[in-house]
């Protein structure tokens, strides 16, 4: 019977069916973007009761989904591109699922779901209260106005042409950061986004924005667990 909802699923995609008795939902490879995603999983359990969804991911399927963006518009393949990368940061994920799908359509969870593969099995985390307040206070002093490679550079002091031009060497948050490796501040600052707690304005250069619970972590109001 689970064999025979799952390919009902997979009807439900191709043909657009509504079923409300869906039990499981299988992604035997990387959706593309984080809505369709959504908008697939939330096929299972319409009717109220439990349902389970499993995704299976390879870095295969990233590359094929790139080789098919070489054909796309300049200016839309790197939208596109951005989108599937935040795709794989949710399958390369530490923290609740639920939270990262939620902090993606700008809701603000209250606490983990306690259902997912993260939350049962929970990695080790650390303080990073220090860590987040840093990042949040250059992209204030930024105005708001940098990506993320640009962010980096900044904390880690970096004298780059775009840094120097913008006069980025000159803010108060300039090279506080350079003690982490690029690696890893890329890691913690997609682990601010995934948990809610900076945003992304894809529409205007990938650039980094503040939200209320930005303002609340800088205001040492709530502390940030982040994993090494």
């Amino acid at each position: 019977r689970d064999k025979v909802q799952i390919i009902c699923a997979t009807i439900a995609f191709g043909l657009g069916i509504d079923k409300s008795n869906i039990r499981w939902i299988v992604h035997y490879s990387l959706p593309k973007n984080i809505e369709s995603y959504y908008q697939e999983i939330g096929r299972a359990g319409r009717d109220g009761a439990p349902a389970d969804t499993v995704l299976f991911y390879s870095y295969a399927d990233v590359k094929t989904h790139h080789d098919m963006l070489e054909d796309s518009a300049p200016d839309r393949r790197e939208l596109l591109t951005a989108k599937l990368d935040r795709m794989k940061r949710y399958a390369e994920a530490d923290i609740c699922r639920r939270r990262i799908l939620l902090a993606y359509f700008n809701e603000q969870p209250v606490e983990d779901c306690g259902n997912c593969d993260v939350c049962k099995n929970p990695p080790k985390k650390f303080n990073g209260t220090v860590i987040a307040q840093k990042a949040l206070s250059a992209v204030y002093r930024t105005g708001e106005k940098v990506n993320i490679t640009t962010l980096i550079n900044v904390l880690r002091g970096s004298h780059n042409a775009v840094i120097r031009e913008n006069g980025y060497d000159s803010i108060k948050t300039f090279g506080t950061g350079r003690d982490i490796k690029y690696g890893d501040w890329a890691e913690y600052i997609f682990q601010l986004l995934n948990s809610g707690f900076l945003d992304i304005a894809y529409d205007e250069g990938y650039a980094l924005k503040l939200n209320e619970l930005s303002y609340r972590i800088l205001k040492s109001e709530m502390d940030v667990l982040l994993t090494q």
